[in-house]
């Protein structure tokens, strides 16, 4: 009996023996522990990484739209004054933009155009913001354009105090533009006058006559309004294209004078709207 207590006191020792772990599996156990820990840990920054640059993309691509908006506001005129690169600020920290804006003409170069017809100028405007902090960084560009206008409209207003029709032509009024295409032209204008007596019986069929000029040449049809009947002088007068000259300053100018010495007639106030129709069909 002694002998079988002492065998199973052996077998019991030897069960609880293989229960632990030796020194070397534990080593072994934490250093695969380590390495899994640092395989997760890896993947966990590259995750953050690409979160991050997910989200300066997405930053960027907002500041190049916000910019790219701002200058499409513009109209031709003043996109042609802001030709060049400009350095803008976009938000975010380190946001770096770059908008160039550029005169470009349609069709480009070689290709002539048809004959009678000139280059159709517009203005690109190219947006490219940076992002990212590797070297050279990350960009996203976004582009638009802002053509020149096909109908244009020129407003002048003008006082004229004081300025009387005499017998004699004399001008009344005058308004320069220049136009970059072949355009025809519509020109408007209302003169507000004043009638006095000065002593002259003025008659049913005194007129005062105005006439509007292009370079000096007259356009359109004289008009001719009662004195005794009307407010304010009115025309409305057509240009065609081969009497615009293209490229180059163009004056317009208003002429009047009295048929006959009744009444005294001053100007008070003269307004002009020139309406230009690019013409390159």
């Amino acid at each position: 009996m002694r002998r079988n207590m002492i065998i199973k006191w052996m077998l019991l020792r030897g069960t609880a023996y293989r229960q632990g772990l030796t020194l070397t599996e534990v080593l072994i156990g934490v250093c695969i522990f380590a390495i899994s820990i640092a395989g997760i840990s890896g993947t966990m920054r590259q995750g953050h990484k690409m979160i991050a640059e997910a989200q300066a993309k997405k930053v960027a691509y907002s500041n190049a739209q916000s910019l790219l908006e701002k200058y499409l506001t513009n109209s031709y005129s003043g996109m042609v004054a802001l030709a060049g690169t400009h350095a803008e600020a976009g938000i975010g920290s380190g946001a770096a933009c770059l908008v160039t804006v550029a005169q470009q003409t349609m069709p480009p170069e070689p290709i002539a155009p048809p004959a009678g017809k000139s280059r159709i100028p517009y203005c690109s405007i190219e947006v490219v913001c940076e992002y990212g902090t590797q070297e050279p960084k990350q960009k996203v560009s976004l582009s638009g354009i802002v053509p020149y206008p096909y109908l244009q409209v020129y407003t002048a207003t003008q006082a004229a105090l004081g300025a009387e029709a005499q017998l004699a032509d004399a001008q009344i009024f005058e308004y320069k533009f220049t136009p970059i295409v072949r355009s025809d032209l519509m020109i408007f204008y209302d003169i507000a006058i004043k009638v006095e007596d000065n002593t002259i019986p003025i008659n049913g069929f005194d007129l005062v006559i105005t006439q509007a000029l292009l370079n000096g040449v007259p356009v359109g049809i004289a008009t001719g309004t009662p004195i005794m009947t009307q407010p304010a002088l009115s025309n409305a007068i057509g240009v065609s294209y081969d009497k615009v000259n293209v490229g180059v300053e163009n004056v317009v100018t208003i002429n009047w004078h009295k048929t006959s010495n009744g009444g005294k007639v001053t100007s008070k106030k003269v307004n002009m709207v020139i309406v230009r129709t690019e013409n390159n069909r």
